[in-house]
């Protein structure tokens, strides 16, 4: 697995733990970053609320005037990683996600739009949002 803070590859997952009212640990597993904007896909641990994930996104690295999108798998999930990464462009990485076959479903999703709104959706509660899969 490719770890994010070395720029290594390494056995080891890169776990970051955001402290709520809830510890909860992610893992980063897909990163694309180009002219900047920005595409992760993340795993979460069961102890993570809507609350503490969506702490957890808005912590993601953002440049201003730019596209921040997350995506966020119940650990166990099939996840893009490299699809993601390597992928030429935002929009293609965006397409890998929810073109791939056999790929899990997301049930968070986070966006930071180039005019700054945010937008963090339950995408099991609200499967009709853009950042769902339909």
């Amino acid at each position: 697995m490719f770890n994010l803070i070395t720029g290594a590859y390494s056995n080891d997952p890169v776990k970051i733990n955001i402290v709520s009212n809830n510890n909860a640990f992610f893992e980063r597993i897909g990163y694309f970053k180009g002219n900047k904007d920005r595409v992760f896909t993340v795993l979460y641990q069961d102890g993570a609320t809507p609350l503490t994930i969506q702490a957890y996104a808005k912590n993601l690295p953002h440049t201003l005037e730019s596209m921040t999108t997350a995506y966020f798998y119940k650990e166990g999930s099939t996840v893009p990683n490299d699809g993601v990464t390597l992928a030429n462009g935002s929009i293609s990485a965006i397409n890998i996600i929810f073109e791939t076959p056999g790929l899990s479903s997301w049930q968070y999703a986070y966006m930071i739009f180039r005019t700054g709104q945010e937008k963090f959706v339950d995408c099991i509660k609200t499967s009709s949002s853009d950042l769902c899969k339909q």
